[in-house]
């Protein structure tokens, strides 16, 4: 971001004053865009889901579930680690495994002229689940 000036420094002096009036005003514009980011977000997932968490009880929040053990070649082949992660979680949420907070890949298969990855997961709550991820069109199926 700076250029490099070795044993050389680029100092800039503002006055104090201006510079907490423009904190403030970048922190309440910051708290505003959060916010209403977060709202957007929550009625997505709920457009999304068709369902909203008052009715079911349960919120849909992607990040408690925790993926575990996937191997480096596994994860070199997948594009995303995290849609992985996300898709998981979906399909869990959206067939009743509300319990379930962590998954470790058990065991994978690679088929290079398919184009597809075969994931065996145990699920936390002592259950299996096959997840097949497709390259070509970088999307997942669970079984």
């Amino acid at each position: 971001m700076y250029p490099d000036y070795p044993g050389q420094y680029i100092l800039l002096l503002e006055e104090a004053s201006d510079v907490a009036e423009e904190s403030e005003i970048v922190g309440e514009l910051e708290t505003q865009t959060e916010s209403g980011a977060n709202e957007r977000m929550q009625e997505a997932i709920e457009i999304q889901s068709g369902q909203n968490s008052s009715e079911t009880g349960r919120k849909y929040d992607a990040t408690t579930l925790s993926v575990t053990g996937i191997p480096t070649t596994l994860l070199n082949y997948l594009s995303n680690r995290y849609e992985l992660q996300y898709t998981l979680y979906d399909y869990l949420y959206r067939n009743g495994y509300s319990d379930v907070t962590a998954a470790a890949v058990n065991s994978y298969e690679i088929d290079a002229d398919a184009r597809t990855a075969t994931i065996t997961f145990t699920l936390s709550d002592g259950s299996s689940l096959t997840g097949i991820y497709s390259r070509d069109d970088n999307s997942y199926s669970y079984q």
